[in-house]
């Protein structure tokens, strides 16, 4: 049901994400609470897309939503399931 949701969505914003550049910034997952991702990301951005690495090799991605003085907040823009601490973004 989410991944039909993501999908949607993805198709709906196709052309509009398709004016971005990516950029290559990485980092590591330092706790998951839900779909809530706790990581530090240098020059992040709330808005910013992340594709997180899952234990089996694919990928989820997630949106920075905010900051605390320690980390960087994002929420997983889909199940998190398979997405360990110490996992590269």
């Amino acid at each position: 049901m989410v991944n039909a949701a993501l999908n949607q969505w993805k198709d709906t914003h196709a052309a509009r994400l398709s004016q971005y550049s990516a950029v290559r910034v990485s980092g590591r997952v330092s706790a998951v609470r839900g779909i809530l991702l706790e990581c530090k990301i240098p020059a992040a951005k709330v808005g910013d897309l992340c594709e997180v690495s899952k234990a089996d090799g694919s990928f989820l991605l997630a949106e920075i939503v905010g900051f605390t003085q320690e980390c960087t907040l994002l929420s997983a823009l889909g199940a998190p399931d398979g997405i360990q601490v110490g996992a590269p973004i």
